[in-house]
């Protein structure tokens, strides 16, 4: 062998050394994306109702209002019920806020003992098709809400069991930052449940 090879073999092997340590120093240094997670950034106390890292500025408003009507003296029951109308629809069809499709908004305004079946109900519609998102790379085009109001209301009585109970029917009109096909208008039943207003009850409304 030559002298000219060997030196061309040393530094051949000279350059896979360094080559193979850069590597394991990227290799080992390289930091994991953390997931996407929500984090709960205050709750009102007593009532278990939260607001969270991901919600939207139109949600903060209108938490910011129910909170408010909460700490009043004396709960004014309609704007509270109105108030809970409005977060609902805000939460449910503000999809895009969403990790994945058992993230289903909404669900801590549901009467407690309907709450599963209606977490169920929209995975298996609403939010079917919904891709997660935890990496923080979702390609998917998903409803924001960018204002919600309230068409009607009305006090009304609902069976809940055996029993009839007092409740309130609320007609709110939903617009989005892109329209897509999405419910524009809902009714909502909602009825007190121990200190607290829950829904028992809502569906899509057509346009008049």
């Amino acid at each position: 062998m030559s002298k000219k090879t060997k030196i061309l073999l040393i530094l051949i092997g000279i350059l896979l050394v360094i080559s193979v340590g850069l590597l394991m120093i990227v290799f080992f240094n390289k930091k994991e994306t953390p997931l996407q997670t929500k984090e709960v950034m205050e709750q009102i106390e007593g009532y278990n109702y939260t607001l969270d890292s991901l919600d939207s500025t139109l949600f903060k408003n209108e938490f910011n209002e129910l909170k408010k009507i909460l700490n009043e003296s004396e709960i004014n029951y309609e704007d509270y019920a109105k108030s809970i109308a409005k977060l609902f629809a805000i939460d449910l069809y503000s999809i895009s806020t969403k990790i994945n499709r058992s993230d289903v908004g909404g669900t801590e305004y549901i009467y407690s003992t309907k709450q599963e079946l209606y977490k169920a109900k929209i995975m298996d519609t609403m939010y079917k098709e919904v891709k997660d998102n935890s990496s923080k790379n979702r390609v998917q085009e998903l409803p924001l809400v960018n204002n919600v109001e309230i068409t009607d209301f009305k006090e009304s009585e609902y069976k809940l069991g055996e029993e009839h109970v007092n409740s309130y029917e609320i007609q709110v009109s939903i617009s989005y930052e892109k329209e897509d096909g999405y419910d524009s208008k809902i009714k909502i039943i909602l009825v007190k449940e121990d200190k607290k207003i829950s829904i028992v009850e809502f569906e899509p409304t057509k346009e008049d």
